[in-house]
């Protein structure tokens, strides 16, 4: 396909295969055209587009855009069109088939660029997925075309620093009825979380009258923009202008309809200020109970309930109905048993602790079962008698015990030297020939760890 006229090429006679032909002038008039059959063209304007884009690649100076930056740009736009979640997840049952449809099974073939929905290491995945490995430039335009991009607008893109933004950029339209700046693009705090549901991005607004509300994304269109979802706070500027219009007598209807909420949300609100307002003196009346209360303890310190409750009887009954908890808590506390706890012997405790420490860390060196680094905190885990709280809090009490723990416990490094040893010893005996790899990775050893015990890796290897 010819990117500047926009046509067929046409196959002649003489062959670009032999060394003669290579590099020789050959005028269009000394060309013998082979005739064929004629072409389908439900793809032609595909096949244009890859023909331009190819030539654009092919003279022009373009600097690499890096594997990583490419994919970041391609998840973004895919989430601008609906085929990725917010978090980047791709929705490959909804890609694959809009892409083969898209291009047709027959070009896609032709190019061998058809994807298998049914499988999951395709050129497409693994050019979407975290990129290891390049891709064909011609999947590249593929991409670009289906994704109503192209080269040139690639590179502006990346440049001008891409990023997916389901409800634009700010301030954000206010849809506080009760504001003045109603309708005004006031916001500039836009929280953006995911409906576990739908997968969909939702946007929280708040803005500096109090009125937080959300809706649900991504933004199609400009009016998208005075849609709203919940309401989540009114803020003090609705409220304020909630209570001028209950002053009013006005029905609930019309009020709703001032403040832009429903007739339902309007009643709820009235009667919670009534209850708000009921609450506050009851608790009122509450806290004077209770003055009277703590006032009778105290002028009966060495009273009984009994007593006590037969000097204001009322008093009683009243906090025994309505606040039953709070006078459990203030009966009064001078005929309550009091219980002393053993003391402790330390020494004898100390000894016994500090033979079950050192049972313990051999245990734990000798068992070839589960590997563990003997810590103080795994030790305490296991000591019977006492907590690992405990262990802690008595250091001090308990100096033979502290000596033996410090004894045992291994630092990360004289751990992983452990685990290597053990490892090695367990590999050989099933495989006396095994690899410094297989070492590696049956022990977990990070990078840092490997470089840091190398010598004793090649060690054990070569044993």
């Amino acid at each position: 396909m010819c990117p500047i006229h926009k046509i067929w090429l046409t196959k002649t006679n003489v062959r670009y295969t032999e060394k003669t032909n290579k590099h020789e002038f050959i005028c269009i008039e000394q060309c013998k055209f082979i005739e064929e059959k004629e072409k389908n063209v439900s793809y032609f304007s595909h096949l244009i587009f890859i023909a331009e884009q190819t030539y654009y690649l092919l003279n022009h100076l373009t600097e690499p855009l890096g594997l990583k930056r490419l994919n970041e740009f391609y998840v973004i736009r895919l989430q601008q069109e609906g085929y990725a979640t917010m978090t980047g997840r791709i929705k490959w049952f909804k890609l694959i088939p809009c892409f083969n449809r898209y291009y047709g099974e027959e070009l896609l073939s032709e190019l061998n660029c058809l994807i298998n929905i049914n499988k999951q290491n395709t050129w497409l995945h693994k050019m979407l997925r975290e990129p290891r490995v390049s891709c064909h430039p011609l999947r590249h335009i593929l991409i670009l075309g289906f994704l109503g991009e192209n080269i040139s607008s690639l590179d502006e893109k990346i440049e001008s620093g891409l990023a997916y933004k389901p409800f634009g950029d700010g301030p954000w339209i206010c849809l506080n009825k009760a504001a003045d700046h109603y309708q005004k693009e006031v916001i500039n705090s836009c929280t953006i979380t995911r409906d576990y549901k739908t997968d969909l991005p939702i946007g929280t607004f708040s803005c500096e009258c109090g009125f937080v509300f959300s809706r649900k994304g991504p933004d199609q269109k400009k009016e998208d923009r005075l849609k709203r979802g919940r309401i989540k706070v009114f803020g003090h500027v609705w409220e304020r202008k909630l209570k001028e219009l209950l002053n009013q007598s006005l029905s609930l209807r019309e009020t709703a309809k001032i403040l832009g909420v429903d007739p339902v949300t309007i009643k709820n609100k009235k009667s919670s200020k009534l209850s708000c307002k009921e609450s506050n003196q009851q608790n009122t009346l509450l806290n004077k109970k209770r003055k009277e209360w703590i006032a009778l303890l105290k002028d009966n310190k060495m009273q009984t309930i009994t007593k006590i409750r037969s000097l204001n009887s009322g008093l009683y009954t009243w906090l025994y109905r309505n606040d039953l908890e709070w006078l459990h808590d203030h009966y009064p506390k001078f005929n309550k048993n009091i219980t002393y706890k053993k003391r402790v012997d330390w020494v004898t405790r100390d000894k016994e602790i500090a033979e079950q420490v050192e049972i313990i860390a051999n245990e734990i060196k000798s068992d070839t079962e589960n590997l563990q680094r003997v810590t103080k905190n795994e030790i305490g885990r296991r000591i019977e008698n006492i907590s690992l709280a405990s262990l802690y809090k008595n250091a001090n009490k308990m100096p033979k015990t502290q000596t033996v723990i410090s004894e045992y416990v291994e630092s990360i490094e004289q751990y992983q030297i452990r685990r290597i040893k053990r490892i090695a010893r367990s590999l050989r005996e099933s495989n006396p020939f095994f690899k410094e790899w297989e070492l590696i990775r049956v022990a977990g050893l990070k990078k840092k760890f490997v470089q840091k015990h190398k010598s004793l890796i090649e060690y054990e290897t070569n044993q």
